[in-house]
């Protein structure tokens, strides 16, 4: 049966292999070997707060790379790619995690009215450059604004129609 919290799911079924044995004497290490170990992967200790679980799942990877030889080269391309784009995005004052929000965002233009009935009162919000204004105040995400209108979690787009 496949179970998603094993952190040997991905090996090979036969119990003899190498690689698995040595994944299955990791998983069963106390909490300071597993420190130990990722002190030893990664030449600096653990963070403080890691659950062991955690360490379970980052040795178990370690012993994964050393017995299958990590990822292919076009992967840690990608993965290089992906980081330079997000230290150049923050490094721009950017913080945004992706570019989703701002690609929706280009697509209501500010001075938009954005209009959604909730509980029997009809609610207004204005699209401004960078923010939202409603009800005389300013709001930085139209997510902010619904919470204020439910009380609740909502995604923005969501509750005023943007997005299915």
């Amino acid at each position: 049966m496949f179970d998603p919290s094993d952190p040997t799911r991905t090996l090979p079924d036969r119990p003899d292999a190498p690689e698995r044995r040595a994944i299955d004497a990791r998983v069963k290490s106390s909490r300071e070997e597993l420190v130990e170990f990722w002190q030893a992967a990664n030449g600096s200790p653990p963070p403080p707060g890691i659950s062991s679980r955690l360490l379970t799942y980052a040795a178990a990877y370690n012993e994964q790379v050393r017995s299958a030889g990590g990822l292919s080269p076009a992967a840690r391309r990608e993965l290089k790619k992906i980081s330079d784009s997000a230290e150049k995005r923050s490094s721009n004052g950017d913080t945004s995690s992706d570019n989703r929000s701002t690609t929706k965002r280009r697509s209501v233009p500010p001075g938009t009215r954005l209009v959604r009935e909730w509980q029997g009162a009809v609610h207004s919000v204005e699209v401004l450059e960078a923010d939202y204004l409603y009800a005389g105040v300013v709001y930085g995400s139209l997510s902010e604004v619904a919470r204020t209108i439910t009380g609740t979690r909502w995604s923005g787009p969501r509750f005023f129609g943007l997005t299915e």
